[in-house]
């Protein structure tokens, strides 16, 4: 009996590491380049409050890529992620205001967000830029 139950333990362990989650399924389906099918899985992730898939969102607005290039729903989705702190979106937007595009040519603004990219590395960040 004890031989069974960690057998089936072991089994569900394996299957439960064997399958992704939302977020991993549609990051899979973005690098796999179905575009469409990436702001399926994407959007309700980011309107349930996930700052990874409000990145991937904005990022797909701002590049038009399986949705109509729409570059304020692009910035927005990018600033809510920003508001749960994720640096990604915040370089994100950095670079668009340096460089006016899709928005307003605004170096303050740039700047500020670059500074929130910068404030928001975390150990592993530091760790990589010393290797």
């Amino acid at each position: 009996m004890r031989f069974f139950a960690i057998s089936f333990i072991a089994l569900l362990l394996t299957l439960g590491s064997a399958t992704a989650g939302p977020l991993e399924k549609a990051v899979e389906i973005y690098q796999s380049k179905d575009y469409a099918g990436a702001y399926q899985a994407f959007k309700p992730l980011a309107e349930a409050g996930n700052a990874e898939a409000q990145y991937y969102l904005g990022g797909l607005y701002a590049d038009g890529l399986g949705v109509a290039q729409n570059n304020d729903k692009g910035r927005h989705w990018l600033e809510v992620a920003v508001k749960n702190k994720h640096r990604g979106a915040a370089f994100f937007l950095g670079k668009m205001y340096l460089s006016g595009r899709g928005v307003p040519l605004d170096p303050k603004k740039g700047a500020h967000y670059l500074a929130v990219a910068e404030s928001l590395k975390t150990e592993d960040d530091v760790d990589e830029e010393c290797d």
